[in-house]
């Protein structure tokens, strides 16, 4: 599901910030499109998703684990995102 939907972000000219947990998936969210990679893992990775957006956050948050993720969803929502 993330990498169609980095797939059709990108078709639709949208920025798209991808994370990973390994080398492997940060090259392979690379390699579909998106502009940005983090890895999730990383200490500091919430803040440079900050920078990349200049500090305005994130539109639109496509989320697999809510559960675990939604409190750092939260945190990174530009006014008026979501979280799907």
């Amino acid at each position: 599901v993330g990498i169609a939907a980095v797939q059709i972000a990108k078709a639709n000219g949208h920025l798209v910030i991808g994370t990973a947990g390994t080398k492997e998936g940060l090259d392979l969210v690379k390699k579909v499109g998106a502009d940005f990679v983090f890895n999730h893992r990383q200490e500091g990775y919430l803040d440079e998703i900050q920078k990349a957006t200049k500090g305005a956050g994130v539109n639109v948050i496509l989320e697999m684990l809510a559960n675990v993720n939604l409190d750092k969803d939260l945190d990174l929502l530009a006014q008026r995102g979501r979280v799907v």
